[in-house]
Protein backbone atom coordinates (compact mmCIF):
# COMPACT_ATOMS: atom_id res chain seq x y z
CA UNK A 1 0.00 0.00 0.00
CA UNK A 2 1.32 3.44 -0.89
CA UNK A 3 2.47 5.67 1.96
CA UNK A 4 -0.21 8.32 1.39
CA UNK A 5 -2.91 5.65 1.74
CA UNK A 6 -1.48 4.66 5.13
CA UNK A 7 -1.56 8.28 6.25
CA UNK A 8 -5.13 8.69 5.01
CA UNK A 9 -6.17 5.47 6.79
CA UNK A 10 -4.56 6.70 10.04
CA UNK A 11 -6.37 10.05 9.72
CA UNK A 12 -9.73 8.33 9.16
CA UNK A 13 -9.19 5.99 12.13
CA UNK A 14 -8.26 8.92 14.38
CA UNK A 15 -11.33 10.89 13.25
CA UNK A 16 -13.59 7.89 13.92
CA UNK A 17 -11.98 7.48 17.33
CA UNK A 18 -12.60 11.13 18.25
CA UNK A 19 -16.15 11.31 16.84
CA UNK A 20 -17.95 9.75 19.86
CA UNK A 21 -15.60 11.49 22.31
CA UNK A 22 -16.45 14.80 20.63
CA UNK A 23 -20.18 14.37 21.25
CA UNK A 24 -19.95 12.92 24.76
CA UNK A 25 -17.50 15.61 25.91
CA UNK A 26 -19.94 18.29 24.71
CA UNK A 27 -22.81 16.46 26.42
CA UNK A 28 -20.84 16.34 29.69
CA UNK A 29 -20.10 20.09 29.43
CA UNK A 30 -23.81 20.80 28.86
CA UNK A 31 -24.61 19.10 32.18
CA UNK A 32 -21.63 20.60 34.05
CA UNK A 33 -20.84 23.95 32.39
CA UNK A 34 -17.55 25.44 33.59
CA UNK A 35 -17.40 28.90 35.11
CA UNK A 36 -15.40 31.08 32.71
CA UNK A 37 -12.65 33.16 34.33
CA UNK A 38 -13.36 36.87 34.57
CA UNK A 39 -10.53 37.55 32.12
CA UNK A 40 -12.47 35.72 29.40
CA UNK A 41 -15.35 38.18 29.08
CA UNK A 42 -15.99 40.47 26.11
CA UNK A 43 -18.56 43.27 26.30
CA UNK A 44 -19.82 45.17 23.27
CA UNK A 45 -22.23 48.10 23.28
CA UNK A 46 -24.09 50.16 20.68
CA UNK A 47 -22.81 49.87 17.10
CA UNK A 48 -20.30 47.14 18.03
CA UNK A 49 -23.11 45.04 19.52
CA UNK A 50 -25.33 45.69 16.49
CA UNK A 51 -22.49 44.53 14.23
CA UNK A 52 -22.19 41.26 16.17
CA UNK A 53 -25.94 40.65 15.96
CA UNK A 54 -27.75 37.65 17.43
CA UNK A 55 -25.76 34.42 17.58
CA UNK A 56 -28.67 32.16 16.55
CA UNK A 57 -31.75 32.75 14.42
CA UNK A 58 -34.71 34.53 15.98
CA UNK A 59 -38.23 33.02 15.72
CA UNK A 60 -39.13 33.12 12.00
CA UNK A 61 -42.81 33.97 12.58
CA UNK A 62 -41.93 37.31 14.23
CA UNK A 63 -40.84 40.60 12.67
CA UNK A 64 -37.11 41.21 12.55
CA UNK A 65 -35.77 41.79 16.04
CA UNK A 66 -34.26 45.20 16.73
CA UNK A 67 -30.49 45.37 16.57
CA UNK A 68 -28.78 44.42 19.84
CA UNK A 69 -27.52 47.20 22.05
CA UNK A 70 -25.35 44.98 24.25
CA UNK A 71 -23.56 41.67 23.71
CA UNK A 72 -21.61 39.82 26.40
CA UNK A 73 -19.50 36.79 25.56
CA UNK A 74 -17.90 34.57 28.22
CA UNK A 75 -15.81 31.54 27.34
CA UNK A 76 -13.61 28.77 28.59
CA UNK A 77 -12.33 25.63 26.89
CA UNK A 78 -15.27 23.90 25.21
CA UNK A 79 -17.87 26.36 26.50
CA UNK A 80 -19.18 29.73 25.35
CA UNK A 81 -22.00 31.83 26.81
CA UNK A 82 -23.42 34.64 24.66
CA UNK A 83 -25.91 37.10 26.16
CA UNK A 84 -27.56 39.53 23.76
CA UNK A 85 -29.90 42.41 24.71
CA UNK A 86 -31.76 45.10 22.85
CA UNK A 87 -33.41 47.93 24.77
CA UNK A 88 -36.42 50.01 23.73
CA UNK A 89 -36.69 53.48 25.21
CA UNK A 90 -34.37 52.48 28.05
CA UNK A 91 -36.44 49.37 28.87
CA UNK A 92 -35.39 45.77 28.22
CA UNK A 93 -36.83 44.57 24.94
CA UNK A 94 -35.53 41.43 23.28
CA UNK A 95 -32.99 39.15 24.89
CA UNK A 96 -31.21 35.98 23.94
CA UNK A 97 -28.98 33.67 25.98
CA UNK A 98 -27.02 31.06 24.03
CA UNK A 99 -24.73 28.40 25.48
CA UNK A 100 -22.42 26.53 23.10
CA UNK A 101 -20.64 23.32 24.08
CA UNK A 102 -17.76 21.69 22.21
CA UNK A 103 -14.29 22.45 20.92
CA UNK A 104 -13.03 23.85 18.59
CA UNK A 105 -16.50 24.28 17.05
CA UNK A 106 -19.72 24.03 19.05
CA UNK A 107 -21.38 20.60 19.03
CA UNK A 108 -24.44 21.39 21.16
CA UNK A 109 -26.30 24.72 21.30
CA UNK A 110 -28.84 25.69 23.95
CA UNK A 111 -30.74 28.95 23.34
CA UNK A 112 -33.31 30.88 25.38
CA UNK A 113 -35.34 33.84 24.09
CA UNK A 114 -37.20 36.68 25.75
CA UNK A 115 -39.41 39.17 23.93
CA UNK A 116 -42.37 41.44 24.82
CA UNK A 117 -44.87 38.63 25.42
CA UNK A 118 -47.94 40.84 25.78
CA UNK A 119 -47.59 42.77 22.54
CA UNK A 120 -49.60 41.25 19.66
CA UNK A 121 -46.92 41.86 17.03
CA UNK A 122 -44.49 39.61 18.93
CA UNK A 123 -46.81 36.62 19.38
CA UNK A 124 -45.05 33.42 18.31
CA UNK A 125 -45.75 29.72 18.13
CA UNK A 126 -42.07 29.02 18.87
CA UNK A 127 -41.03 28.06 22.38
CA UNK A 128 -38.91 30.65 24.20
CA UNK A 129 -36.80 27.83 25.65
CA UNK A 130 -36.37 25.21 22.90
CA UNK A 131 -34.55 22.00 23.61
CA UNK A 132 -30.82 21.75 23.16
CA UNK A 133 -29.90 21.15 19.51
CA UNK A 134 -26.98 19.53 17.71
CA UNK A 135 -24.67 21.79 15.66
CA UNK A 136 -23.74 19.49 12.76
CA UNK A 137 -20.68 21.43 11.53
CA UNK A 138 -19.03 20.82 14.92
CA UNK A 139 -20.09 17.16 14.98
CA UNK A 140 -18.54 16.54 11.56
CA UNK A 141 -15.52 18.87 11.56
CA UNK A 142 -14.22 18.64 15.17
CA UNK A 143 -13.02 15.01 14.87
CA UNK A 144 -11.32 15.84 11.56
CA UNK A 145 -9.62 18.94 12.99
CA UNK A 146 -8.40 17.09 16.10
CA UNK A 147 -7.27 14.04 14.07
CA UNK A 148 -5.37 16.26 11.63
CA UNK A 149 -3.72 18.13 14.50
CA UNK A 150 -2.70 14.93 16.27
CA UNK A 151 -1.47 13.39 13.02
CA UNK A 152 0.61 16.54 12.32
CA UNK A 153 2.22 16.42 15.77
CA UNK A 154 3.15 12.75 15.38
CA UNK A 155 3.71 12.19 11.64
CA UNK A 156 5.49 15.35 10.50
CA UNK A 157 8.52 14.91 12.83
CA UNK A 158 8.72 11.21 11.86
CA UNK A 159 8.55 12.05 8.14
CA UNK A 160 11.23 14.70 8.62
CA UNK A 161 13.56 12.23 10.40
CA UNK A 162 12.89 9.63 7.70
CA UNK A 163 13.69 12.04 4.86
CA UNK A 164 16.95 13.13 6.59
CA UNK A 165 17.93 9.46 7.08
CA UNK A 166 17.20 8.65 3.43
CA UNK A 167 19.19 11.67 2.21
CA UNK A 168 22.14 10.60 4.40
CA UNK A 169 22.03 7.02 3.08
CA UNK A 170 21.77 8.24 -0.50
CA UNK A 171 24.85 10.48 -0.01
CA UNK A 172 26.79 7.35 1.13
CA UNK A 173 25.55 5.40 -1.93
CA UNK A 174 23.65 3.01 0.34
CA UNK A 175 20.15 1.63 -0.02
CA UNK A 176 17.75 4.36 1.10
CA UNK A 177 15.41 1.71 2.52
CA UNK A 178 17.67 -0.52 4.63
CA UNK A 179 21.06 1.27 4.59
CA UNK A 180 23.01 -1.66 3.07
CA UNK A 181 25.87 -0.61 0.72
CA UNK A 182 24.41 -0.68 -2.78
CA UNK A 183 27.37 0.02 -4.99
CA UNK A 184 26.34 0.86 -8.54
CA UNK A 185 23.51 -1.69 -8.80
CA UNK A 186 20.04 -0.19 -9.20
CA UNK A 187 18.58 -2.82 -6.87
CA UNK A 188 19.65 -3.49 -3.27
CA UNK A 189 21.15 -6.97 -2.89
CA UNK A 190 20.02 -7.10 0.78
CA UNK A 191 16.35 -6.07 0.73
CA UNK A 192 15.55 -5.90 -2.99
CA UNK A 193 14.55 -2.22 -2.94
CA UNK A 194 14.93 -0.64 -6.39
CA UNK A 195 16.19 2.93 -6.28
CA UNK A 196 14.34 5.47 -8.38
CA UNK A 197 16.29 6.56 -11.41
Amino acid sequence: MRAWRWHLLILICLALLFAPANYFAARYLSRHPPIPPTSNVDLSYGPDAARLGYSVATPPDQPQWPAPTQVQIEWSLGYRLIGTWSSRDGRPGHQMRVEEYGWPLPVLVDAQYWWPWDEPEWKSKYAPDPSIRIAWPGVVLNPLIIALGLWSVIAIPLLLVLSIKRAYRQSRNACVFCGYPRGHAPQCSECGYTAAS
